[in-house]
């Protein structure tokens, strides 16, 4: 993602279905935490998330009742790439995850990932290192990587930079290892 730039809006961003193990509703009580306790970013901050789904106009009088004008439902992302490379920074906070393709694509995209202890995310992400992980379906645990987050959005670059370079290499040695399964595989099945 690009370098947050001061005097610039940090922007954060989320791929997914609009359903409830997405957690959005977790996002939006999180602002609605952070809100409550007058905490101030030092820059603005703007949330897309690109998605449809049933939960739409659930989400859409939750945002306006607890988080007004800091969400926007942007739809469905026709060029998802495109999309995470507007952002500073992306969120995935699930209450489930398999192996979340988005959060990964946004690692390696350079962003620095907040995301729920589920599934794959916590063994992809780096707590303080390269994003930070959150309990899932907790708005305070979420509320507190947000404050972390937003707090020192100089930070974010360096962030997804690790993060890219830990996609980057986790899964060229996954390949490298694959590939060399596969040349043994071969190799006895022809008796050598």
């Amino acid at each position: 993602g690009p370098a947050w730039q001061p005097g610039h809006v940090f922007r954060l961003g989320s791929l997914g279905r609009l359903h409830p193990n997405k957690g959005y509703d977790v996002l939006i009580d999180a602002l609605r935490i952070l809100r409550a306790e007058g905490f101030t970013p030092p820059a603005p901050f703007a949330i897309e998330i690109a998605g449809e789904g049933a939960e739409r106009s659930a989400l859409e009088s939750a945002v306006a009742a607890k988080a007004p004008g800091q969400v926007r439902l942007v739809g469905f992302a026709v060029q998802p790439r495109q999309f995470l490379a507007t952002l500073h920074a992306y969120l995935q906070p699930s209450r489930a995850e398999g192996l979340c393709i988005a959060a990964h694509e946004a690692m390696q995209a350079g962003l620095p990932a907040l995301v729920s202890r589920t599934g794959e995310m916590p063994g992809s992400v780096q707590d303080g290192v390269t994003g930070r992980i959150v309990l899932p379906g907790d708005p305070v645990s979420l509320a507190g990587a947000l404050r972390a987050t937003l707090a020192e959005p100089g930070s974010a670059k360096a962030m997804g930079d690790r993060a890219r370079a830990r996609i980057l290499d986790r899964y060229s040695a996954q390949r490298f290892r694959m590939a060399g399964e596969a040349v043994l595989a071969r190799l006895a099945a022809l008796g050598m």
